[in-house]
């Protein structure tokens, strides 16, 4: 997923990665995929899902209500345009984020709406709440069929009718019966846009991600508390976490990302502290493969790795072209989404 705050480039690419080996040293060949087919091959691609129980199934969301499908690992991709239209925006709906629980059902949500498929990907139909502001809406995360999370708002804005600044609360939007109802919980954490959401299990576990702060939740979603300020209240895209760490991008300098540089926080012990490395670009993915190893990419070709919890950082962005990257990354493969209509598949073989 990504902010809408910095400039739009022309130019899109996705990187695939499978993992074939251990840790910490890597060699790769890198060879193109030209089979994107038109006009997806022309795409602007924000988020990214493989699907963990069966990794050759993946799906591709981005621009214009681009949604790109893969059923043999990224070998091979279809394409699909979603056509529902947001009653106050013209626009083909801008998909920030994917998440799929079956080779079948899976669902998509951004700036326009909150959409779901039974099918694979190949046709959706429009779950978005009655009477709500679709622009308020980001991130999704589904724990099952029935069970899942839409996340959004936060950030102040301008109301073009009473022309004054307007303070906006989190929504925490839950369903458990596929999309067909939802309910609402609303935070108070003053100018942190809410942009993604995770839980563990139905009445459990679950955290999610704002500008500066992590959330958490006791009740599968339900209800929903401050846990853990990562920081300044810069726009912080994505939350991972494994056990007590958790690893954070954030982009500029504000609560919608406005501003320049960027940072990656890391947190390995439960929230109490945060080590802040800061890139000097904006960053709009990680990725943790353990407790003390992780990645963070975002513009200017930045893809940073630690082995270390945080405390130290290499850039490992290889021959990437592109100028932003962005990812999602699952036991394997591994997809990284950025600004380019190249497509990579990078076959890494990692040695101690």
């Amino acid at each position: 997923m990504k902010t809408l705050s910095r400039s739009v480039f022309t130019i899109f690419v996705v990187v695939l990665f499978i993992f074939l080996g251990g840790t910490s040293q890597m060699s790769a060949q890198w060879k193109k995929v030209a089979n994107l087919p038109a006009p997806y091959d022309q795409g602007y691609y924000l988020d990214v899902y493989f699907l963990p129980s069966n990794p050759l199934y993946g799906w591709v969301c981005g621009f214009d209500g681009y949604m790109l499908r893969t059923t043999d690992g990224g070998l091979t991709w279809q394409g699909v345009t979603i056509t529902f239209f947001d009653p106050q925006d013209s626009r083909a709906p801008m998909l920030e984020s994917v998440s799929f629980v079956t080779p079948l059902i899976g669902y998509t949500s951004g700036k326009h709406g909150i959409y779901k498929t039974s099918d694979g990907g190949v046709n959706w139909t429009d779950v978005t709440p009655q009477n709500i502001d679709r622009q308020r809406l980001w991130g999704c995360f589904f724990l099952n069929t029935n069970v899942g999370l839409v996340v959004g708002g936060g950030c102040p804005y301008f109301d073009p009718v009473q022309k004054v600044v307007r303070r906006d609360n989190q929504s925490f939007y839950r369903t458990t019966n596929g999309g067909n109802t939802w309910a609402e919980f609303r935070g108070g954490y003053d100018n942190s846009g809410m942009t993604d959401a995770m839980i563990y299990s139905e009445n459990g576990l679950g955290y999610a991600s704002s500008s500066g702060m992590i959330w958490n939740t006791l009740d599968g979603g339900k209800t929903w508390k401050e846990f853990s300020p990562t920081g300044t209240n810069d726009w912080q895209e994505e939350i991972t976490n494994i056990g007590s760490s958790f690893l954070v991008p954030t982009a500029g300098t504000s609560c919608d990302g406005g501003g320049t540089g960027g940072s990656l926080r890391f947190s390995t012990d439960n929230g109490l502290s945060w080590k802040r490395y800061s890139t000097g670009e904006s960053m709009y993915g990680t990725f943790l493969s353990n407790l003390m190893t992780g990645w963070g990419v975002g513009s200017n070709r930045a893809v940073y790795y630690t082995n270390d919890g945080g405390v130290s950082w290499v850039n490992r962005n290889c021959v990437l072209k592109q100028k932003t990257v962005s990812m999602i990354f699952t036991s394997s493969p591994i997809l990284l989404v950025g600004l380019s209509v190249m497509v990579y598949i990078v076959r890494i073989t990692l040695s101690h």
